[in-house]
């Protein structure tokens, strides 16, 4: 992964004792995916008016704002390097099963249109434990809580945060 992206999980989860990859420190490895300000090896993203809800009869939540947010990076991230001929490998992750419905349910099927068929492309929108042990190019994380009292619920288990950063290639 970027070493923008490791320097956290690096020194807070591993204590150090794992590096970086020779292949990610030379300059040619940084891409650049989305034109923006706001887009680099990772960034955080405001959600405004997004609240965090749960089903009548369910414990995980949602938030129907952050996945809506959520589908438009994916749809952009299609738009931009698919449809220009690139492969790529998009991950979304959220500790909540009902924010990853909730996402699967919004991105339906992207379509690339006039400029391909979206072949080279493929997203999967998992749970953090979905996730363990694989990787993709371009992670997405959803975090769901918006909340008052500061609370991030399932990921205050340092493992489950630490599998949601420790995704994207």
């Amino acid at each position: 992964m970027h070493p923008e992206i490791s320097k956290f999980p690096l020194s807070r989860f591993y204590l150090g004792k794992v590096t970086d990859g020779s292949n990610v420190l030379q300059r040619d490895y940084e891409r650049k995916l989305l034109a923006g300000p706001m887009y680099g090896p990772y960034s955080f993203i405001d959600i405004k008016g997004g609240t965090e809800s749960s089903g009548e009869h369910d414990m995980s939540l949602s938030d129907a704002a952050e996945a809506a947010a959520v589908t438009r990076i994916v749809e952009r991230l299609f738009n931009e390097s698919v449809c220009s001929g690139q492969k790529l490998a998009v991950g979304v992750v959220s500790p909540y099963n009902a924010q990853v419905h909730a996402i699967q349910e919004r991105l339906g099927r992207l379509e690339c249109g006039a400029h391909g068929d979206g072949e080279g492309f493929s997203v999967k929108v998992r749970t953090v434990e979905g996730f363990q042990g694989t990787e993709e190019d371009v992670i997405v994380f959803s975090a769901v809580h918006s909340n008052g009292n500061g609370s991030v619920g399932l990921l205050a288990d340092w493992r489950r945060t630490n599998v949601a950063l420790t995704r994207a290639k």
